[in-house]
């Protein structure tokens, strides 16, 4: 009865306190709300306040642009929103000093705000006045010289702090608020947690009481001896059971050492043995008491009496162990002097985990209630056991995964910045590569204009060769190097297939004629001219093979085959041959082909040159394009390299590639064109300006960013050729200088950006500084003349859409 009462009162307590805690936290987070909203709505004020200040200074604004406006056109239909606007500033005054009447920093500012605006206004009607009255000059001389600019610098400073400090008032009271936040979720947190230890704390006395209740029911039931030995019994089995559940560690070989030890105590046995199965052995793996001589003892199943029990899979009791045949039983148990046994089969969910003995000194020592009650702990002995080995199982599994997953990381990681490091490196080798490279052709370029003899014009053509050669060297290392690390993007645009084929061919025709090489286009006539594709990446793989189909050809004839293999609602897969009579390949070289940086044979290499990329590039980008690449050939026959590619139909916009005609004159207008040239490297500058020069146009040359905006303040250019990295000033900051700065008159003068990084996010990233076009180092002349024409004419226009 104490037990019951000292149950109800715990209960009652932990109930109630439970309760409280509950109202509590209620309460709170309603405070909290309330809080929440008034913190809010301060917050609104502040963010309403700072929209006020702002329309403020866009009515000065107006007011200040209409009277510019009529002060510069003289249309009265500008004095309108003057108007318009001087009576709306003192109702917006008035409401932001009405909002602000309870933030004394602000109403001082305010006041001195008024002062300006009055002036400002006082000011501005004067010059009106002024017009109005046919006196333009003086109008415009009081204008330039007035206090007007100071006013209203002043003004905008003012009202700029004012709506920084209302934007600093939205965000401490936003901090308030996500502290009130916060402090809830912890008060919630808080008491979620005691309320959850104080209901543990409740069913952990519910279940001590019935544990209590069922112990003193059980005492009260038992009336003779039997009933208690049944009662000890059923006690044990509980008790095991819950230390069974109660036990800290999963391991297989801990479970296997509580069970010998809890059945042993169970049962009241000398001894325990935890036999199980290997193969068509027993193996002795856990003993107690007296069985310890057993221990990793093998057996053969057949023949034994554990082997009866498996069959059978029964409980199987053996009073007297004299009445079994004299096998090893017998043998083991005579070293330890056992006289009875019970064994019990473990199995969980049909599998199989071997036999429990338990044995004694004494004959018929395992009565039939100790062996029912060890028939009811088998069952959890054997779930515990198979847990415990999926545990250990899985615990290995999980060792080993994570081991491999720590290892994987590394390698990952290593991957990683290897692949960084090789991308930076590339980046800027190829940087470092094109600047001089420039100097060398653009050198070159100019040289082979001047008058030169045979001989030294020769000299001029090796060199040039020699830059083109570097130059597709570091174009073919850095396209490897992006597709290994997959990087390579493609675009997916509408273009011409048959324009394309027909301007590749068109420009091989002069090396082709200078070596007497037939070059020809066979296009099939049924053949769709509009197609969806990377452009630029289809041009790459005809340029390779057909610039290799030239270079190996001596005499004969190079062929350009176009035709579809088949059409479906996806589009068309085309197949194109590139068909010489060169030297051929070998049939034993074939294979290797198109793996990087192979050749033919040595013998090749030496007299053909080139790094043996090429191909391997070209297999790549049509493998990207759904498409194969292959090779018909043998030595001295001639080669046909072939390549599939599947592209979707396009619609009616087609893709516009710039296309530089030699006939097509600069664009000229009645002033003459004028260019900054932004590069610090000096023999850069001394090409660029001799290419201008043979263009007819005057150019002025500035040697870092920090010049380029210089020049740009002070004088009126027509276009600028930036140079993306130079000392001080580089030419990204120079050109968001340009587009921000208010003192420089012309901020959307055309910027092209002149730089030695070549690779697709250096496009992208000029395009995101502000540039309007690219060219990249080594320069082309025909590049350079075709990104100036597209410019001029844009200029062209827009100076005449102004003038009209």
């Amino acid at each position: 009865m104490n037990i019951l009462k000292n149950f109800n009162f715990r209960t009652t307590a932990g109930f109630t306190i439970c309760l409280i805690i509950t109202i509590t936290i209620g309460y709170h987070q309603q405070q909290s709300i309330s809080l929440i909203k008034e913190v809010s709505q301060l917050r609104a004020e502040a963010r309403s306040n700072a929209y006020r200040i702002v329309s403020l200074e866009n009515l000065l604004t107006d007011v200040e642009t209409s009277q510019r406006g009529f002060l510069l056109v003289g249309d009265p239909s500008y004095l309108q929103p003057y108007r318009e606007a001087v009576e709306q500033i003192p109702l917006a005054y008035e409401e932001i000093e009405l909002k602000l009447s309870k933030q004394k920093n602000q109403l001082d500012r305010l006041k001195k705000v008024e002062v300006l605006i009055n002036k400002k206004l006082d000011e501005m009607d004067k010059t009106v006045s002024l017009k109005m009255a046919g006196k333009t000059a003086e109008a415009l001389r009081l204008v330039k010289h007035g206090d007007g600019q100071a006013y209203m610098s002043d003004l905008r400073f003012l009202l700029k702090t004012m709506d920084d400090e209302q934007k600093l008032l939205v965000l401490q009271r936003g901090e308030w608020m996500e502290n009130i936040v916060q402090q809830s979720k912890i008060i919630l947190y808080a008491g979620s947690i005691i309320e959850t230890l104080l209901i543990s704390l409740l069913m952990y006395l519910i279940a001590r009481s019935y544990f209590a209740r069922t112990k003193v029911i059980k005492e009260m039931a038992q009336s003779n001896k039997s009933l208690e030995r049944q009662r000890d019994h059923a006690k044990q089995v509980i008790e095991l059971q819950n230390e069974l559940g109660s036990r800290e560690s999963l391991k297989e070989v801990d479970v296997m050492d509580m069970i010998v030890k809890i059945t042993s105590r169970l049962t009241g046995a000398d001894g325990a043995v935890l036999e199980l199965i290997d193969g068509d052995e027993f193996v002795y793996k856990h003993v107690y008491g007296t069985a310890e001589p057993y221990k990793d003892i093998r057996v053969k199943i057949d023949g034994t009496f554990s082997g009866k029990c498996l069959r059978e899979m029964q409980t199987i009791s053996c009073p007297d162990i004299s009445q079994l045949d004299k096998d090893l039983h017998i043998t083991l148990a005579n070293k330890v002097s056992v006289a009875s046994m019970v064994v019990v089969p473990l199995h969980h969910h049909g599998r199989i985990l071997g036999v429990l003995k338990n044995y004694s000194s004494s004959l018929n020592h395992f009565e039939q209630d100790a062996v029912e009650a060890l028939k009811i702990i088998t069952g959890c002995l054997a779930g515990a056991l198979a847990q415990a080995q999926d545990f250990t199982e899985k615990l290995k599994l999980i060792e080993d995964l994570e081991k491999t997953q720590a290892d994987l990381i590394v390698s990952t990681d290593k991957a990683q910045r290897a692949t960084l490091a090789k991308s930076r490196f590339l980046a800027t080798m190829s940087h470092e590569i094109r600047t001089p490279l420039n100097g060398i052709m653009g050198m070159t370029g100019l040289l082979m204009e001047g008058n030169l003899g045979d001989e030294q014009r020769d000299y001029g053509n090796a060199i040039k060769a020699s830059a083109d050669a570097l130059l597709t060297l570091v174009n073919d290392v850095l396209d490897f190097s992006k597709i290994e690390s997959g990087h390579m993007t493609f675009e997916n645009l509408d273009f011409d297939i048959v324009s394309t084929l027909h301007d590749i061919h068109k420009s091989f025709s002069f090396t082709a004629r200078q070596k007497n090489i037939d070059l020809t286009l066979d296009i099939e006539p049924v053949f769709p001219a509009i197609v969806k594709g990377d452009p630029g990446r289809v041009r790459q793989v005809f340029l390779n093979l057909i610039s290799n189909a030239i270079k190996f050809t001596h005499e004969g004839s190079v062929k350009i085959k176009a035709s579809v293999k088949s059409k479906d609602e996806y589009g068309y897969l085309f197949k194109f041959e590139i068909i010489d009579t060169g030297i051929g390949i070998s049939e034993e070289v074939i294979d290797t082909l198109f793996q990087e940086f192979i050749q033919a044979d040595l013998s090749t290499t030496r007299k053909y040159g080139g790094t043996g990329l090429g191909l391997a590039i070209c297999k790549r980008l049509v493998e990207k394009m759904n498409g194969e690449l292959g090779v018909v050939s043998a030595n001295g026959q001639g080669s046909n390299f072939w390549f599939t590619m599947h592209l979707m139909a396009g619609q009616n916009e087609v893709y516009a590639t710039e296309h530089d005609s030699p006939d097509e004159e600069m664009p000229k207008r009645d002033k003459p064109w004028r260019i900054l040239i932004a590069e610090d490297n000096q023999i850069n500058q001394i090409i660029i300006l001799k290419m201008l020069e043979h263009f007819g146009i005057r150019a002025d040359i500035a040697g870092n960013g920090r010049e380029v905006v210089e020049a740009a303040h002070s004088r009126c250019y027509d276009m600028i050729l930036m140079d993306c990295h130079m000392p001080e000033m580089d030419g990204y900051e120079a050109t968001s200088v340009i587009r921000t700065s208010k003192a420089i008159g012309n901020n959307n003068i055309p910027i092209i950006a002149m730089t030695a990084n070549a690779m697709k996010e250096d496009k992208e990233k000029t395009m995101k500084s502000g540039m309007d076009d690219f060219v990249s180092k080594p320069i082309d002349k025909k590049r350079v003349r075709a990104v100036l024409i597209k410019w001029m004419k844009k200029i062209l226009a827009q100076e005449m859409q102004r003038s009209a």
